[in-house]
């Protein structure tokens, strides 16, 4: 679970710098990667965002992906938080067994 905050802070610092940058090309590769990655964390509501943003940035509507960048960060944040919750009820299992 320590993977997914490595990666996901990673990943979140070049999705926002290739969107402040105008860079459609990098977006939609490190969103594409996100995407991936969230796969494995079964959070639709946040590959649901990528995967627009990563869309948009596909068609080079850079204003509008940037829009969505907040809108990810809430989704990303739920999803920190929902697996923390999961890890911290992994060790306590461990714990009382």
């Amino acid at each position: 679970l320590s993977i997914f905050e490595e990666e996901c802070d990673d990943l979140m610092d070049r999705i926002e710098t290739a969107a402040r940058g105008d860079d459609s090309r990098a977006l939609c590769r490190v969103t594409h990667a996100f995407k991936g990655m969230l796969g494995n964390y079964c959070s639709d509501p946040t590959v649901a965002t990528v995967v627009e943003i990563e869309a948009l940035a596909v068609l080079g509507k850079m204003d509008q992906a940037r829009q969505k960048l907040p809108a990810l960060r809430i989704a990303t944040n739920r999803l920190r938080k929902a697996i923390s919750r999961f890890g911290k009820s992994l060790d306590q299992g461990k714990s009382g067994s």
